[in-house]
Order: C-alpha cells, then sequence, then structure tokens
C-alpha cells in the first residue's frame, strides 16, 4: 500500500508574475517534500510540483526531483505543459 502526496496546495505556483520565484517556491517545495516525507517512509510518494512560465525550467526541475529520490513518481501542474514533453521526452504519453 502506498500514499500519493500531490501538493495541491501548491498549484498556484503556476500563476505567480515572478517565473524565476515560482520555480524556487516549488523546488523548496520538492526538497521539503523528500526530506520531510519520502525519505522517511517508502511507503510514501510524491508527484513533484513544477512552475511552468518556464518550460525549460520545469522539465530541469522534473529531472532534478526525480534523480534526488526514487519516491517522486509523477508530476503535478496546473496549465497544460505540452511542450515539456518535447524537452522530456518519457514524459509523452505512450503511443
Amino acid at each position: 500500500d502506498y500514499a500519493i502526496l500531490t501538493g495541491q496546495d501548491l498549484l498556484p505556483v503556476s500563476t505567480l508574475p515572478d517565473p524565476n520565484y515560482a520555480a524556487a517556491l516549488a523546488t523548496a517545495y520538492n526538497d521539503w517534500m523528500i526530506e520531510h516525507w519520502l525519505a522517511k517512509d517508502e511507503r510514501l510518494k510524491g508527484l513533484a510540483c513544477i512552475a511552468t512560465q518556464n518550460p525549460k525550467k520545469a522539465a530541469e526541475e522534473i529531472e532534478r526531483a526525480a534523480a534526488a529520490h526514487p519516491g517522486i513518481v509523477g508530476v503535478i501542474r496546473r496549465r497544460s505543459a505540452a511542450r515539456l514533453q518535447a524537452l522530456v521526452p518519457r514524459l509523452a504519453p505512450p503511443s
């Protein structure tokens, strides 16, 4: 049995006017989730939070968070991020 931490309270991060602040906030949340939850119980999994204002930074954050802990099993975002699929091919749906 697993529980997935969604970070849904941070979904509005993609509506912030400053893309650098938004990206930093998403990174800080992901690090906090990994340190305080995922690292303490293998039954917990997490969705990386991303700020979609800058698709390249969002893709980099996905890669960074996934590399930081195997418990990161997906991504949560507010807006459509089809451009992310071009930057991170493994996000593309199966054909």
